[in-house]
C-alpha cells in the first residue's frame, strides 16, 4: 500500500479524493493492457503475436502472469468477434483465412 500511496501523492491525489481504493496501480495496469489490446485489434495486428511484447513491457515472464490483467470489455469482445466473423467467412469462401 505504500507505493501506491506515495504514487498517487506525488500526482496530487489526497486520501479525501475517494481514490485510495478506486486508483490501484493494478488497474492502471489493467487499463492499459485493454488499450493496448484494442489498439491492435483496430491496427489489424495479429495479436498473439504480440503477447510476448505486452507480458515483457510488464515485467512479466509469461502469458499466465500478464492474463490476469486483461479484463474482457464489452469493446474488446466486439474487436475479437469481428476479427473472428471475418477470419470464418474467408475461411468458407475458401480463400485460406485472407479476410
Amino acid at each position: 500500500m505504500g507505493k501506491e500511496k506515495s504514487y498517487l501523492a506525488r500526482f496530487g491525489i489526497s486520501r479525501d479524493a475517494g481514490c485510495w481504493r478506486l486508483c490501484r496501480i493494478r488497474h492502471k495496469r489493467h487499463t492499459f493492457v485493454v488499450h493496448r489490446m484494442l489498439a491492435w485489434y483496430r491496427e489489424g495486428v495479429d495479436v498473439q503475436a504480440r503477447l510476448p511484447y505486452l507480458w515483457t513491457y510488464l515485467g512479466h515472464r509469461d502469458l499466465h502472469s500478464t492474463i490476469v490483467y486483461l479484463t474482457v470489455t464489452q469493446e474488446l469482445l466486439q474487436e475479437a468477434s469481428e476479427r473472428f466473423r471475418k477470419l470464418g467467412a474467408a475461411l468458407l469462401q475458401g480463400n485460406g483465412g485472407q479476410a
